[in-house]
């Protein structure tokens, strides 16, 4: 098997120039590297795991709009059993993507004990569609197919922990609501 050549930074870069009218939920790592922040974007930290919930209620509460949950395998495996409830509820909009680089990379790159295939275990969970992949195309290909969800892509990375910007964790979760809360508000006029 080939070494894996994708970095972080890059995998959500190529998320950003994709991301059109998605409602995007973000989580740990990806925060760093997600250039512009949309008023459709809820930012979570310091609640691994909770991310795939809140996109889940965000994408059955908002039908008419694709919702992306952009998550870390680590943060992921906090709160696995999400996915069976993700598949049960099958809400046709959610992009699940899961960023997978097998450490905890915020505390401090630990391994995570990750499931050796996530495709398999988010298609066992009834995703509709779930994809691998290791390069920036791959990851247009993959984001670029209509959902019919939900939808699992996994971006395999580089197992490294990446240098993170300062600042990056000076997010505030009752800030990201309120916006969030706002804009889809204003929406609906």
């Amino acid at each position: 098997m080939t070494a894996l050549s994708l970095e972080l930074a890059q995998a959500v870069e190529a998320l950003q120039e994709d991301r059109d009218d998605a409602i995007v939920v973000l989580t740990m790592s990806a925060i760093a590297f997600w250039p512009e922040v949309s008023e459709f974007d809820f930012r979570l930290v310091g609640t691994m795991g909770a991310a795939a919930s809140i996109g889940l209620g965000l994408a059955l509460g908002v039908p008419d709009r694709p919702v992306w949950v952009i998550d870390g395998d680590g943060s992921l495996l906090m709160q696995l059993g999400v996915t069976a409830a993700i598949g049960d509820a099958a809400p046709h909009n959610l992009v699940h993507i899961v960023i997978d680089n097998a450490i905890y990379a915020v505390s401090g790159g630990q391994p995570t004990p990750g499931p050796r295939n996530w495709v398999a275990l988010l298609e066992g969970a009834g995703y509709a569609s779930a994809t691998e992949c290791r390069t920036t195309d791959e990851i247009h290909d993959a984001i670029s197919k209509p959902i019919d969800g939900p939808q699992a892509i996994v971006i395999r990375c580089r197992r490294e922990r990446p240098a993170y910007p300062s600042g990056w964790l000076s997010v505030r979760a009752a800030d990201e609501a309120a916006r969030l809360r706002r804009a889809l508000a204003a929406d609906r006029l």
